[in-house]
């Protein structure tokens, strides 16, 4: 489910005036790239410093998943942009995060960042879960009566990012900070590394073993049989389907593919 984006200008004074009692003077607004399911995306420049605002009107559907995103931004300790505000004014639901100086992930074989993602990976799946109700990961990829067994192996007390579009992920001069955790899901620690295989293979142009052994080096694979990852694979192909049926677009047919030739390693 897309939302149309607005300028910061479009915004009533009353909810910019809110938001400078927040920030501090506002010198610049700019509008920031990416992402699909908010209203408001901007970097505002401020005498107290840069800060990155979402928004999207509190009646939109998608409104409880920007405030879970906000909760779950409390407990990153790093991993995650600092939530620095939130404020319900004139309708609209908006939160102010630490905007990050950085550059996105590089995907190819032999990238720096990858080992730098691995290492956050680590660390994420090892802090406990936020107090936000987190969905689990069982209502994504187990959804066919036939998945009792995916849906038992998804069950987990992991908080997993889940979305490993290289726009999520910045890389700063110190440290690697996923960005939009719109689609967080509780699940088990392997999730999130069996999830950037398939952006190692759609986006990075790596081939299905190369990607998957990126994978089987992080500590959350190790133990995990065989045919529980085959089976999320398939999973994985069958969300991308789906996903690509609805919104046909380049994007989202190259992760399709890239699941598939996934299944297809796996499988031969």
């Amino acid at each position: 489910m897309g939302v149309e984006r607005i300028a910061w200008d479009a915004l009533s004074v009353r909810t910019r005036t809110a938001v400078h009692a927040l920030t501090g003077r506002i010198h610049s607004a700019r509008p920031v790239e990416g992402g699909h399911h908010s209203a408001l995306a901007v970097h505002l420049d401020t005498t107290d410093g840069p800060v990155f605002v979402k928004g999207i009107r509190a009646d939109h559907p998608l409104a409880s998943a920007q405030r879970r995103e906000a909760r779950i931004g409390e407990s990153l300790a790093g991993v995650g942009p600092r939530v620095l505000w939130q404020l319900l004014v004139d309708g609209w639901d908006l939160v102010g995060f630490e905007f990050v100086h950085g550059r996105h992930a590089q995907y190819h074989e032999h990238s720096r960042d990858l080992n730098l993602l691995a290492d956050t990976l680590t660390v994420l799946a090892n802090l406990p879960l936020p107090a936000a109700e987190v969905p689990s990961a069982a209502t994504r990829w187990a959804v066919r009566p036939e998945d009792t067994d995916l849906r038992a192996a998804l069950q987990g007390h992991t908080l997993c990012h889940a979305d490993f579009n290289p726009e999520n992920i910045l890389v700063t001069p110190d440290r690697l900070v996923l960005v939009d955790w719109g689609w967080a899901v509780r699940g088990p620690a392997w999730l999130d590394p069996a999830l950037v295989v398939i952006r190692l293979i759609a986006t990075g142009g790596q081939t299905p073993p190369t990607a998957q052994s990126w994978a089987m080096r992080m500590p959350a694979w190790r133990g995990v049989p065989d045919r529980v990852i085959t089976d999320f694979a398939k999973a994985e192909a069958r969300l991308w389907d789906d996903i690509a049926e609805r919104r046909p677009e380049p994007w989202s047919r190259a992760l399709a593919d890239a699941a598939h030739a996934w299944v297809a390693h796996r499988m031969s």
